[in-house]
């Protein structure tokens, strides 16, 4: 009975850790791709209640907003990885919540809902980050990532990361960030114009 028992166990554990629809909400998506897509009523943003979106903190005064028809020449390369214009064009400028440079990419956890335990970001270069509001679906995929933020890295690649969870399309079901993920304990400004 006990060595059943056991078996059961083990068996449902590799079962947990190779589901084909599992999604880790705290690491970055190594394409950077999330090109607008049209979605359907069952795609709809839903809500993710997270405590961390309960208590937003203060904007960041340090960190000087962006025009979005305006960017400084810097912030073409994260405009590009982020697919900045392509998502204000299909939803409006109201699709960034906030959009700056930070001066360490090991700053971002201030910012965003993350572990700290990814490579990309432990980086004294400068970033750029894009907090995005609501569903951004990953393209070609069935990925949506909730309130996701790109982060990109001075002088390298960027990624989304699921800082606000993640779930497949067609599901209600979200999977939220690690619950060792950072609470952001600043804001970045919203974008201008």
């Amino acid at each position: 009975m006990k060595r059943t028992l056991i078996l059961m166990v083990v068996a449902l554990g590799v079962m947990a850790c190779t589901d084909p629809t599992a999604v880790n909400p705290g690491s970055g998506v190594g394409t950077a791709s999330a090109t607008p897509r049209a979605t359907t009523a069952a795609d709809a943003p839903k809500p993710a209640a997270t405590e961390a979106a309960a208590a937003a903190p203060a904007v960041d005064a340090s960190i000087s907003a962006i025009s979005l028809s305006e960017p400084p020449a810097d912030a073409a390369r994260a405009f590009e990885l982020c697919f900045v214009n392509e998502w204000v064009a299909a939803s409006g400028s109201d699709v960034i919540a906030g959009l700056g440079h930070i001066e360490h990419a090991t700053d971002a956890i201030h910012y965003a809902r993350l572990t700290g335990r990814d490579p990309e970001l432990k980086s004294g270069s400068g970033a750029w980050m894009v907090q995005y509001r609501g569903d951004i679906r990953m393209t070609r995929s069935n990925i949506i990532y909730i309130d996701p933020t790109c982060i990109v890295v001075d002088g390298g690649d960027g990624g989304f990361f699921g800082t606000g969870g993640v779930r497949q399309v067609g599901s209600d079901a979200v999977r939220q960030p690690p619950d060792d993920s950072s609470t952001p304990d600043r804001a970045l400004p919203a974008p201008k114009p």
